[in-house]
Order: structure tokens, then C-alpha cells, then sequence
């Protein structure tokens, strides 16, 4: 678990009916997460928030840094809290399994910060603006979309209710993933997005999963294609949005 305190002006935007920050200091923040803190739990507080507050960090058990990025040099100060989740009760792990079929594998690459490519891939506020396709999207805003969070597409006239099964960080990957058990033709349908960082930017591999209802196996070769065709122009579309 990971706090990124930053104190400065920000501009909003409106997107699907929600405000969110955006501008350079939002940029700042998704930077920081790149950081040089050695360990993967902390606080991390930038020097304007530090100035603003008047947060003595030293006394308070803080490590100072410094950190170069694209916008410059950087100082902000954080403090090791790992040792805090021994106090807290263990909890279960969300059980993920995907259906039989592995039906569509594509790969794309974005020129873009693999922080910024999962951030618009996975906010449901920024679906409509890459999803091909997509007619309404019904969804509790204002909350992150985790795992157990539910979600309602209209795609092409047809109503599909979504689950997220996982949005989390495996070693060197991002992925996040959705099922549905409202798809034609089928018992239940997966997507799953690995983002993996590269010097140029992300790679971002999409796969469909699927297990069809009895007698509707026979669909397989339309619903690839099909499916394969809005998977690609969602792709081309997420990344124009990105950039």
C-alpha cells in the first residue's frame, strides 16, 4: 500500500458526469510512484506539501529524497510503513479463474506511462472515451474499481453486466480483470489486461476467455471475430486517447 501526498493548485475536467483533477501537478503525482523509496509500503509526502504544512520530518521518522523526472528535479520525504499491516487481520485472497477457452490474444504498444495507460484503462469514467461500441455505462462513481465492484454496459443494443475479478500489481506487471455471465452465446466471458513497462513506454496484452453455453460452441468463429474486431479499434482508440 502505497500514500502520495502532494499539495498544490489543480484543474478539473468532467468526464462522464464526474469531476476529475487533471493538468501538470496530476502528472506529478502518477510520477512519484516511480520513486526512489526502497520499500513498497509507505507515505510519501512531496516538498510542497512538507513546506505547506510545516511537517517536521526528521523528528517524525521520515527518509529525505531526491528523484529526477521528465518535469525536473524532485524532493519529498517518506516514511516505511509496512510494519503497520502486522496489526491487521489477514484477508482472504479474491479467487480468480478463467473459463476454458482462451479466445482472442492481442498485444499493442503505447508510447506512455504504464501508470497513465492503467489508469485510463481501468477507470470506468474513462471507458466511453475508448470503448467502441459502447451506447451507456452504469456504475457507482466516485469509488475505486476494485475487485467485487459491478458494472453495467450497453454494447451494440445489448445489456452486459460486468464483475471486476482483479486490479492489482503481480512482479513487473499491472493487471486488471473483468468477467461477465450476461454475454451471448456463453456461461461466462473474461477479459484480462496485463501492463507491462518498457523503455518505451507499455505493452498492453489483452486476452478474451471464454466457456459457451451447451450447444453454442458453433459461434466460436463469429464471436472472435466479432469480438476480435472491437478489441483491436478499442486498442487503436485507448491509445490515441492516452497520447
Amino acid at each position: 500500500m502505497k500514500f502520495i501526498v502532494h499539495a498544490a493548485s489543480f484543474d478539473f475536467i468532467e468526464v462522464a458526469g464526474s469531476k476529475k483533477p487533471y493538468g501538470p501537478e496530476v502528472v506529478k503525482i502518477h510520477r512519484l510512484l516511480k520513486n526512489d523509496v526502497p520499500n513498497d509500503e509507505y507515505v510519501l509526502f512531496s516538498q510542497e506539501t512538507i513546506e505547506h504544512y510545516k511537517i517536521d520530518v526528521k523528528q517524525n521518522g521520515f527518509e529525505t529524497y531526491e528523484s529526477t523526472y521528465d518535469f525536473g528535479s524532485f524532493s519529498y520525504a517518506a516514511l516505511d510503513i509496512s510494519k503497520l499491516k502486522l496489526d491487521l487481520p489477514l484477508i482472504p485472497s479474491f479467487p480468480v479463474t478463467k473459463s476454458n477457452e482462451l479466445l482472442i490474444n492481442f498485444t499493442t504498444s503505447i508510447e506512455a506511462p504504464i501508470d497513465d495507460v492503467y489508469e485510463l484503462a481501468s477507470n470506468l469514467a474513462y471507458r466511453a472515451e475508448w470503448n467502441p461500441g459502447l451506447e451507456s455505462l452504469d456504475y457507482t462513481k466516485n469509488r475505486v474499481n476494485r475487485a467485487g465492484e459491478l458494472h453495467t454496459c450497453v454494447v451494440n443494443g445489448s445489456t452486459v453486466e460486468f464483475e471486476t475479478l482483479r486490479s492489482d500489481k503481480e512482479e513487473n506487471h499491472l493487471v486488471y480483470a473483468e468477467r461477465t455471465k450476461s454475454a451471448p452465446f456463453t456461461n461466462q466471458l473474461d477479459n484480462f489486461f496485463v501492463f507491462t513497462e518498457t523503455a518505451t513506454g507499455t505493452n498492453l496484452e489483452s486476452s478474451i476467455f471464454v466457456t459457451f453455453k451447451k450447444n453454442r460452441k458453433w459461434m466460436k468463429p463469429l464471436l472472435r471475430r466479432l469480438l476480435k474486431k472491437g478489441l483491436i479499434k478499442g486498442m487503436n482508440e485507448l491509445k490515441k486517447f492516452v497520447l
